[in-house]
């Protein structure tokens, strides 16, 4: 048997791509743990392979040396990987690298693929149906009425959910209608759009008008800013991949817009109020967008942006 070409720097980028994509930790299940060990043995011979290659006596080392010697180091044997925690613990100790191997491919002139697809539509389409949501309450909406329509989405939503699990026939025509803007993740998991519509309910219930729609532009507006910003310019990488620039836009974002919106329609609770609001859902929504892992960001920027508001404005 002739053995098969070691991969290009690009294939073993993509490889690498897709293996970080399936250890997210807020999507990654024990279940898949065989799969994600074979796919690390494949990416070990190849790093290896293609390492051997760049072995030049004497040589200066390249910026992809560099990243290839970087990755053979922190690349565990695949035998010893065996918790949920050990994969948490690859897949933030192996981002850094892959981003320095997609640098280090950029100024070689090819373009390695980013771990979190880049679906613009499904940005416009997450903020459209936010601000929309919250401009609707602000206009024509009564509490109780906005809160029976939260109840009625989040109720379709999860029976959507459960009927997607009981037929594949009903999750494979919800996928198709769908596949503009979802991922393929949503496939086998509760997809974003249940989660967003539930913390729409939840914090209805829970905060006033003020702090529950900047915990709606919080998510709507914010978390849309970070993967935008993240994507293109994020170089400074702290946990689970997620970039410090993606984090300052999603609170920037959030405050600039929260502050405008909280000035036009809320004007009469003051200056301070309309300051402070929106710069605790900016921070907290920015801080728990980073550190979501186990919990889907849109319901937990939705709960902890509106407490965090609910508690500014309580201080002052």
């Amino acid at each position: 048997m002739i053995p098969a070409a070691p991969a290009t720097h690009r294939e073993l980028a993509d490889d690498l791509s897709d293996l970080l994509a399936e250890l997210d930790p807020a999507l990654f299940q024990i279940e898949a743990a065989d799969t994600a060990r074979a796919t690390l043995v494949r990416i070990r011979n190849d790093v290896q392979s293609l390492s051997t290659q760049h072995a030049k006596p004497g040589a200066a080392q390249s910026e992809l040396s560099k990243a290839l010697n970087a990755l053979q180091r922190a690349l565990p044997d695949p035998a010893s990987i065996l918790s949920l925690a050990d994969f948490a613990a690859l897949h933030q100790e192996v981002w850094p690298i892959y981003e320095q191997l997609a640098e280090a491919l950029h100024n070689e002139g090819e373009t390695a693929k980013p771990v979190r697809p880049d679906n613009k539509l499904r940005s416009l389409v997450h903020m459209a149906i936010g601000v929309g949501v919250a401009l609707a309450y602000e206009t024509v909406l009564t509490p109780w009425l906005a809160t029976a329509l939260a109840v009625l989405w989040a109720g379709w939503a999860w029976t959507l959910e459960g009927a997607r699990r009981a037929s594949p026939k009903v999750n494979a025509l919800c996928m198709r209608a769908f596949g503009p803007i979802a991922r393929e993740h949503e496939r086998t998991h509760v997809n974003s759009a249940t989660w967003f519509g539930t913390g729409i309910l939840i914090a209805s219930v829970l905060w006033a008008p003020l702090p529950g729609i900047m915990a709606l532009l919080a998510a709507a507006v914010g978390d849309p800013s970070a993967g935008f910003v993240g994507r293109r310019w994020g170089r400074t990488r702290l946990y689970l991949g997620r970039s410090l620039e993606g984090s300052l836009a999603f609170a920037v974002a959030t405050f600039v817009v929260g502050a405008s919106w909280a000035w036009v329609f809320h004007s009469e609770e003051g200056l301070t109020a309309c300051l402070v609001a929106p710069a605790a859902a900016a921070v907290t929504g920015a801080v728990v967008e980073h550190l979501s892992s186990t919990v889907d960001d849109n319901l937990a920027i939705l709960i902890a942006s509106g407490g965090a508001a609910t508690f500014a404005l309580w201080l002052v």
